[in-house]
């Protein structure tokens, strides 16, 4: 957290000097209800009514200078908010995709919108309360030794007694915090699991079952929940039930020193508001202590899973700019739950061919592709890049010059020329031929907008429309590899026979797709008909 404030200095010194002057009025009042009081007990009417026209300006100001530092509050922490959901970003951009894809989307979208939010509205903004908070004690307790330091040290005694509460309960706080948010993560993946899959659960009738998977969950949530808020309501109630004693002894005490003409009354109202700023922002610590104690494992785990060290490509051994003119599988060897996918295998692939990869279901043609892009390592032997091991490389120099095409296109919210270069610069001319090859010239034609068309559900494509458009991406990158996985898989013959054709026009590039498909127009663009069987790959 101290990069993200020494970053937006600027913003925590206003907010400082904020919080200071608001503190100096806020506790300046104890004074001025005591010359207030002075007057009135006074014989010169003419005196308490500039005492009183004064007090009225004064808060005025009061009030003024207890709004600056709510602004600037919330401009540090939006700004410093703005800068962790940056990093969060950059962190999983940075990611080696080998150690990305372990990790489940539900994980991810709860860092965002879960632990993001512990961190801000119980971590961050209290630290900043905290910092105004204490200002307002330390002035109020200068102010409250001028008027009488024996009766101030008596009272502080007493006054720090509530501030025990959070700190006993702490250890408590904290586990049942963490609770909630793994259950609130776990709830969060169900419901992402059911949403991602609903006609499938509608069609299969399995409402009552989801219904009851995702009942049980929010119930989970909910339990872990009042089970934190009852431990921090008891713990603040302690506190509140505490500041009241407190706040009353003033009067009591005070009382005494009065009694004893060791105070004057004035003084006694100066010195009870002056310990009410004194108690208050100790029980208003005490809560905020709550909330920091509360939220520090989700915020620990937080920063340790951002800030953990790992390989990213940047820190690989070799970078690498040329073109790529064969792509080496050498013994490759791969085993998903203790069966073996891949034994010692070999294939070379090379420029200006195409090669098409055939097998049964479960044979591991995706998890092949997987592991030629390097998302998936192998267990044994290793990728070759002209020569250059693909794992000694940069990932990021290889993703240039690699282009893939999934089995599910992803499709963004925006122009269909911003999703051919995924929001790089867009070269027009360029984007036209590029879905001209890939045989979608008719349907661009018949959008008012052509490629500027944003795709909403009312333009959205057709699955074979979607694999077109992927394609012409990959041509628009101009890639040296393009690497295809089951593009025709789900499309009618006219679908089918126009990615075909677009494939065929490909030239002087390294073209692998895994298909499904035996359709002999189709497998004729092929070079090499390659079968994966048993472990390895037959010609």
């Amino acid at each position: 957290m101290k990069k993200y404030f020494k970053n937006h200095k600027n913003e925590f010194i206003i907010y400082l000097l904020a919080a200071i002057v608001t503190s100096l009025f806020s506790a300046g009042i104890g004074f001025l209800y005591s010359a207030l009081t002075s007057a009135a007990l006074g014989n010169s009417f003419k005196k308490f009514i500039l005492v009183a026209v004064f007090a009225v300006v004064y808060l005025i100001f009061d009030a003024y200078f207890d709004y600056i530092p709510r602004y600037k509050k919330s401009v540090l922490v939006n700004s410093i908010m703005n800068s962790m959901r940056k990093d969060l970003s950059a962190y999983y951009l940075k990611q080696d995709l080998y150690e990305l894809n372990k990790e489940d989307p539900a994980v991810r979208t709860s860092r965002l919108v879960n632990d993001l939010d512990v961190i801000e509205n119980e971590y961050l903004r209290p630290i900043l309360s905290i910092i105004q908070t204490s200002f307002l004690f330390i002035f109020s307790l200068v102010g409250a030794f001028y008027l009488q330091g024996v009766l101030t040290i008596i009272m502080l005694v007493v006054c720090f007694v509530p501030f025990l509460a959070p700190l006993i309960n702490q250890k408590i706080l904290s586990g049942n915090k963490k609770d909630y948010q793994k259950a609130k993560k776990n709830y969060l993946s169900a419901f992402e699991s059911f949403s991602r899959n609903i006609s499938t659960v509608v069609i299969t009738n399995s409402q009552k079952i989801f219904s009851k998977i995702l009942g049980q969950a929010s119930q989970n949530m909910k339990d872990s929940n009042d089970e934190f808020k009852k431990q921090e309501g008891k713990t603040i109630a302690i506190s509140y039930g505490l500041s009241n004693i407190v706040y009353s002894g003033t009067w009591i005490i005070g009382g005494i020193f009065v009694f004893n003409k060791q105070l004057t009354v004035p003084g006694l109202i100066a010195m009870t508001t002056l310990m009410n700023t004194v108690a208050g922002p100790i029980q208003y610590l005490s809560e905020l202590v709550t909330d920091l104690s509360s939220s520090k494992e989700v915020v620990q785990d937080y920063f340790n899973t951002i800030n953990q060290d790992q390989i990213t490509s940047d820190e690989k051994e070799h970078s690498f700019s040329e073109e790529i003119i064969k792509l080496y599988l050498d013994n490759i060897t791969y085993s998903v739950k203790g069966k073996e996918l891949f034994d010692k295998l070999n294939c070379e692939f090379d420029k200006n061919k195409k090669y098409a990869i055939k097998g049964e279901s479960g044979a591991g043609k995706s998890t092949l592709l997987k592991i030629l892009m390097g998302i998936i390592k192998p267990d044994k032997g290793s990728i070759k890049v002209n020569g250059l091991n693909l794992q000694e490389m940069s990932s990021y120099d290889y993703y240039d010059h690699i282009a893939y095409v999934p089995q599910k296109t992803a499709i963004f919210p925006a122009s269909i020329a911003e999703n051919i270069t995924m929001f790089g610069p867009v070269d027009a001319e360029k984007v036209k031929i590029c879905l001209e090859k890939a045989g979608l010239s008719k349907l661009i034609l018949g959008f008012e907008a052509g490629i500027d068309t944003k795709l909403t559900a009312e333009t959205k494509l057709s699955g074979g429309e979607e694999r077109r458009l992927d394609i012409a991406r990959a041509l628009y990158r101009d890639a040296n590899v393009l690497i295809f996985d089951e593009p025709t898989s789900g499309l009618d013959s006219i679908n089918e026979n126009l990615i075909s054709e677009a494939i065929g026009k490909i030239e002087n590039k390294i073209i692998i797709v895994v298909t499904h498909s035996n359709s002999k127009e189709f497998l004729g663009n092929f070079d090499q008909i390659l079968k994966l069987e048993n472990g390895k790959l037959n010609k």
